[in-house]
């Protein structure tokens, strides 16, 4: 089967309309191809469900990228000077990238 991953790796909820129309499209006009979208935080989801119809967003895979303690504690200090929250979650869920 064919995957495709739409990331939303950010904290700023006004960036998922650049690709929130395209993950719905794939999921509705491509059931061959599993759609995974994978968010940041609760409010980067919640921002998406407003752009993707319910019956669009029930065909995606949706994977909430949680920091664990350990990582939030280090990104809270670190995040003034670079995007450590960002950088975290993506070595955290490379698995996810990996499939």
């Amino acid at each position: 089967m064919k995957r495709v991953l739409f990331l939303f790796n950010h904290d700023a909820g006004h960036q998922v309309a650049h690709l929130a129309g395209t993950a719905a499209a794939t999921a509705r006009f491509h059931p061959e191809t599993a759609c995974t979208i994978a968010y940041a935080t609760p409010a980067i989801r919640q921002r998406l469900e407003t752009l993707i119809a319910p019956e669009d967003a029930a065909l995606i895979e949706w994977v909430e990228m949680v920091l664990p303690l350990w990582a939030r504690v280090i990104a809270r200090a670190a995040d003034r000077l670079l995007p450590a929250s960002r950088l975290l979650r993506l070595r955290l869920y490379r698995h996810l990238f990996a499939r």
